[in-house]
C-alpha cells in the first residue's frame, strides 16, 4: 500500500510540475485548456505496468565477500559493531540463492579486504558449485586472485578479472616454531619421554628443528594440500593439472596470460559486469544486493529502552527439527 501511494504522489507531482512548465512560447492569449490529472484507475495501471516490468526482470543474486571470514560471530560490545563475515552466514546465504527459483544467477565479489583460509575457501567453493549444479549461472569478479579467491571462483561458470589484475598463487608452505634455543638461555630444561619416531609433538620444545621424521610428516601434508589445490581447480576449470601446476610455479599471471590460458572467462572492470550477466542470462537482470543477509536492527544509544530491548531480544521461534550452534 505505501508503495502504490508512493507512486501515486511521484505521478501527481510530475504531472503538475510538467503542467507549470511552458511548452510553447510565450503567447498573450491565456490558455483556457483544463488541467487534466490521471484518475485513480489510470495510476493503478500505470503503477501495475511498472511492476510487472519489474517483475519480468531476471533476479540476480550479489552477496560481496570484502570482508574477512571468520569462524564464529563477533561478540556483543557496546563500543565495536563486530567485524567479520561469519562463515556458516555465508554459507547460508548460498544455499538460498541455490535453492530460490527467482534467482536465475550469482554474482561474488571480492575486494581489497578479504580474506579467508584455504579451509574456509574449499567450503566456500562446495557451496558456489552447488549453486552452479542446479542449473545457475555463477559469475565472480575481483580486481586481482589470490589461493584462496581463485580457489572459490574455479567452482563458478564466469570468472572477471580486471585487465590490469593478476593472479597470484605462490603454492603451499608450513613453518613451525622451535622454542629448544630460547629455553637453554633462560635456563628451562624441558623434560619429555617420547613413544614413537613419529610421536614428534614435543619437537619444538626439545629440537631446535625438525627431526627427519618430523620434517617427512610436513612434507607429505604440504604435497596433499598442494595436490588437492590443483586436482580442484582443475577438475573445476576443465584444465589439465600441467596448466594449474604452471600457474602456481610462475606465482604470479596477469590478466591477457590469465585469459589465454583459460584461467579466468573476461576481462573487464565493475562497470562491465551487467551487460555481461544480462547478455548471458539473455534478459534485462534485477540485481539484488546484500541477498540473504539479515537486516541488523540500529540501536538507538541515546534511548535507554531501546539499549535494554537489543540486549533482551529473544531468538526466533524454530519450527520443526533444529540444531543448535554453540560457538
Amino acid at each position: 500500500m505505501s508503495r502504490f501511494l508512493t507512486a501515486v504522489f511521484v505521478l501527481l507531482f510530475a504531472s503538475l510540475a510538467a503542467a507549470d512548465t511552458p511548452t510553447t512560447a510565450p503567447s498573450t492569449q491565456p490558455t483556457t485548456k483544463p488541467l487534466r490529472l490521471p484518475s485513480a484507475s489510470e495510476l493503478m495501471k500505470q503503477f501495475q505496468a511498472a511492476a510487472a516490468a519489474e517483475d519480468a526482470k531476471l533476479k540476480v543474486a550479489m552477496i560481496d565477500l570484502n570482508d574477512a571470514v571468520v569462524e564464529k560471530p563477533a561478540a556483543f560490545s557496546l563500543f565495536s559493531s563486530g567485524g567479520g563475515l561469519p562463515l556458516r552466514s555465508v554459507i547460508g546465504r548460498l544455499h538460498k540463492a541455490r535453492d530460490d527459483e527467482n534467482v536465475k544467477g550469482l554474482l561474488l565479489t571480492f575486494g581489497a579486504s578479504t580474506s579467508f583460509g584455504l579451509a574456509q575457501a574449499q567450503e566456500i567453493r562446495d557451496a558456489v558449485d552447488a549453486v552452479r549444479k542446479a542449473g545457475k549461472k555463477v559469475f565472480v569478479y575481483s580486481d586481482t586472485y589470490d589461493t584462496a579467491t581463485y580457489t572459490v571462483a574455479s567452482a563458478a561458470t564466469d570468472i572477471c578479472m580486471l585487465e590490469a589484475g593478476e593472479i597470484t598463487m605462490p603454492g603451499v608452505a608450513l613453518e613451525t616454531m622451535f622454542y629448544r634455543g630460547t629455553m637453554d638461555k633462560v635456563g628451562i630444561t624441558p623434560d619429555f619421554i617420547q613413544i614413537g619416531e613419529f610421536k614428534g609433538a614435543e619437537e619444538p620444545y626439545t629440537r631446535t628443528q625438525p627431526s627427519d621424521e618430523l620434517r617427512g610428516e610436513l612434507n607429505k601434508l604440504v604435497e596433499s594440500i598442494y595436490t588437492m589445490s590443483i586436482d580442484s581447480i582443475a577438475n573445476a576449470r576443465g584444465l589439465s593439472r600441467d596448466t594449474v601446476r604452471r600457474a602456481i610455479d610462475d606465482t604470479m599471471v596477469n590478466g591477457p596470460e590469465a585469459k589465454e590460458r583459460g584461467l579466468v572467462d573476461h576481462l573487464l572492470d565493475q562497470d562491465g559486469l551487467r551487460p555481461l550477466i544480462e547478455a548471458q542470462l539473455g534478459g534485462e537482470m534485477k540485481l539484488v544486493t546484500r541477498y540473504g543477509e539479515k537486516p541488523r536492527e540500529e540501536i538507538d544509544w541515546s534511548n535507554i529502552f531501546s539499549v535494554f530491548k537489543a540486549m533482551s531480544r529473544k531468538p526466533e521461534a524454530t519450527r520443526g527439527p533444529t540444531i543448535a550452534l554453540v560457538y
